[in-house]
């Protein structure tokens, strides 16, 4: 049974209190799970949370593959922590307190959208991950709302880079700068300077596109001290922005290709957009869902419907 937490970190099971959402998909896959959230009012009924839909009526990777391109902002947003309930409690949704690492400023989330109705392991591998045996995952779903977000391709991580790095001590013994005046054309340092969503749309910056990545390798190769304060930068990432989908037990990947360099390019094991996101306590994330997969491999990424507010 997947457990959905409150946004104060506790189970919800006073229906007194709070609307009880349940949701059989045992026709899909055979199990029963249980979608409980503060989120809903008293009077809300079970269409706040409909069933898992078939994949069909879910956009393909291709067109997810353009709203990468289009620089198209998330609605809802989906971070998954995976991890062994025998020996790693302070990971579980009873235990969480923030959306990624206590010492990390900003953390890799992908869009809910994109990866609802996908088994949670598939969701997993999908932005680069791995599942363990007996391993379970915390899933905590919120909305994007207003809140600074960017898209992990070379030039997003680029920024948050530059971010971060006015913040940390760079008289500490151990500091390695990341530096981008000394990394990019001025041209291309100058661009960075422009978060808007517009900016950082593909065919605006496509000129760039080699710089970015090139900078982004280097800060990676000298092990700069700003990577030790944003999520990981794994084999999994692509400087497009977007998760390879290539782990133990990947879900099939469309073979993809974008007009890149005024050519139809391939775009090699798309799993999912991903974003970067400056980390919160949970008790701040408000419209939250804090969900508990027990059988990842079994259970979905539920079809919740945020229009019931």
């Amino acid at each position: 049974m997947a457990a959905v937490m409150s946004s104060q970190g506790r189970p919800l099971f006073r229906t007194g209190m709070f609307l009880l959402l349940a949701v059989a998909i045992t026709a899909i896959v055979g199990v029963r799970y249980f979608i409980l959230s503060d989120r809903y009012p008293i009077d809300a009924s079970a269409a706040a949370v409909s069933k898992v839909t078939a994949k069909d009526s879910v956009p393909t990777d291709s067109a997810w593959l353009q709203a990468l391109l289009d620089n198209q902002r998330p609605k809802r947003l989906l971070r998954m922590i995976a991890y062994d309930p025998a020996t790693q409690q302070q990971l579980s949704i009873a235990q969480l307190k923030t959306l990624g690492r206590p010492d990390q400023p900003f953390t890799f989330v992908g869009d809910y959208d994109e990866l609802r109705t996908y088994t949670v392991a598939e969701a997993v591998y999908k932005v680069g991950g791995n599942l363990d045996r007996g391993q379970h995952v915390s899933a905590i779903v919120f909305p994007a709302g207003d809140r600074p977000l960017y898209a992990a391709s070379a030039r997003g991580v680029l920024q948050v880079i530059a971010t971060v790095e006015k913040s940390l001590d760079e008289k500490a013994a151990d500091f390695v700068p990341a530096d981008l005046s000394k990394r990019l054309p001025s041209p291309a340092l100058a661009a960075l300077a422009d978060v808007s969503q517009s900016a950082g749309r593909w065919a605006n910056y496509r000129q760039y596109y080699r710089d970015y990545a090139q900078a982004v390798a280097e800060i990676r190769e000298a092990h700069c001290t700003v990577l030790n304060y944003i999520g990981s930068i794994d084999r999994d990432w692509h400087p497009l922005g977007y998760a390879q989908a290539i782990g133990r037990e990947q879900p099939r990947t469309s073979k993809l290709y974008a007009d890149l360099d005024g050519q139809q390019m391939p775009v090699p094991d798309f799993g999912a957009r991903v974003f970067l996101v400056a980390n919160a306590a949970l008790a701040d994330l408000s419209g939250q869902c804090l969900i508990d997969f027990d059988e990842p491999g079994k259970q979905r990424i539920p079809d919740l419907d945020f229009s019931v507010e």
